[in-house]
């Protein structure tokens, strides 16, 4: 399963014996990143208690279907082009009027009439009494009727269901002595609901009468079961699907707007990490060079090199004649140790001097070919010293060097070379025996 862990990090450096070095800068950029957060949070709050229970998007399409798919449409969706109940009032006072079926071809005897959308297409026709049809002169020829039919109405924050039923109407009129056509369009609103936790959708299709068209046409004589009519005006609704309406309704979600408010939150926190790095990398070099200088100051001087001088009844021929050799260089090392604690002595340097932040902000864009200042060559100095000892290949170099000393010393007191023999090996080995 080794092969499938991606969690694993690579091991990390440790500096000044903790896990990061913690600053007052950073803690209060973490101050600056908090009191945002707290303020989206705010802000996420408010508009969620402001915010609809719904939130309606809308579009809208245009079509173009041919005339074969348009009554392909028509015959087999039963959505697209449903069946609705018309119910029909026609006001006359003189002329009695028949109502003609012109898709079934047969006159109409009840107000009532439930037909598919695209199938609606009625006839107003008059009974002749005479041969040439002519209908008698009237004070007033003008004809009126209402068409009502069931339809809806959206109410879009409406928790039970955005489509409420409800009843439409429309008045048209006509005279007797002009035929004329109203030709009125058929409007579909596919309605689209996402609902429960995986956000299931749910689809619905209803329609109305949109707008109408009055046209002249020429008048006809129909017979009918031995009888002639006089055609005087043609009502039809046209359902050719060229506008339709979308609403796609979504429920607003607590889950959500947690999400849309913690999702700003790694970027706010990256911008001020970015801003921190600007920092940090002059700044923490700068303290591991003091804390290795006030180390370096505090610790024993040497004034003797007895510590490493071989024991001599301990040790073996090969011991002894490699400390007589070593004798003389032990003596030029004395030397340079004396002269190292004299300037310790003298120089008295305990730590380098206080700088601000705002220093190592500004060695970032620190260019000494320009001018020179003190305070950023320190800074520069410090960072050259961590680059040059820091880095991989130089630590590798050292330390195939370090390995091949090993090689070639030989230890006077074998216990040096013992791992074991540490402090912090032998207090682990508590816990491990």
């Amino acid at each position: 399963m080794n092969c499938f862990d991606f969690i694993s990090e690579s091991p990390k450096f440790f500096i000044f014996e903790k896990d990061t070095n913690k600053t007052n800068f950073g803690g209060i950029l973490m101050l600056i990143n908090i009191i945002i957060m707290i303020i989206i949070i705010i802000y996420y709050s408010i508009d969620y208690a402001n915010t609809p229970d719904y939130a309606i998007q809308y579009k809208q399409y245009i079509n173009f279907y041919d005339i074969d798919q348009r009554d392909n449409i028509n015959k087999y969706d039963e959505e697209k082009n449903p069946e609705v109940e018309f119910s029909l009032n026609v006001i006359s006072k003189k002329i009695q009027i028949k109502l003609f079926d012109i898709v079934n071809q047969e006159i109409i005897n009840t107000t009532i009439i439930r037909r598919k959308v695209s199938d609606l297409i009625l006839g107003f026709l008059y009974e002749c009494h005479n041969e040439n049809c002519t209908i008698d002169e009237i004070d007033d020829n003008r004809i009126e009727y209402w068409v009502e039919y069931k339809t809806f109405y959206l109410d879009h924050q409406n928790q039970n269901s955005p489509i409420l039923e409800g009843y439409d109407f429309i008045v048209n009129n006509f005279y007797v002595d002009n035929l004329t056509r109203i030709i009125c369009n058929w409007r579909n609103i596919i309605y689209k609901e996402k609902k429960g936790f995986f956000k299931k959708e749910e689809k619905s299709t209803v329609g109305f009468i949109n707008d109408c068209q009055n046209e002249y046409v020429e008048g006809e004589i129909l017979s009918y079961k031995g009888k002639k009519y006089k055609g005087l005006h043609v009502f039809a609704i046209k359902n050719d699907h060229r506008k339709e309406d979308e609403y796609e309704r979504n429920s607003k979600s607590l889950i959500d707007f947690i999400a849309n408010a913690i999702s700003y939150f790694p970027n706010i926190y990256s911008i001020l990490k970015f801003i921190f790095e600007f920092y940090s990398k002059n700044f923490n070099n700068y303290k591991i060079i003091d804390k290795i200088l006030f180390k370096r100051n505090n610790q024993t001087m040497l004034t003797s090199l007895s510590d490493i001088s071989v024991d001599e009844d301990n040790s073996n021929n090969d011991n002894l004649k490699i400390n007589s050799d070593l004798n003389k260089e032990n003596e030029k090392k004395k030397e340079l140790i004396d002269i190292e604690n004299n300037w310790l002595e003298k120089e008295n340097v305990n730590s380098l001097k206080k700088l601000r932040f705002i220093h190592f902000f500004l060695n970032n864009i620190y260019c000494e070919c320009c001018s020179k200042n003190d305070t950023q060559e320190l800074i520069n100095i410090c960072n050259t010293i961590l680059s040059k000892y820091l880095s991989i290949d130089s630590i590798a170099y050292n330390q195939i060097l370090l390995e091949n000393l090993f090689k070639d010393y030989k230890w006077n007191n074998p216990e040096l070379s013992n791992i074991d023999n540490n402090e912090l090996i032998i207090n682990l080995k508590k816990f491990i025996t």
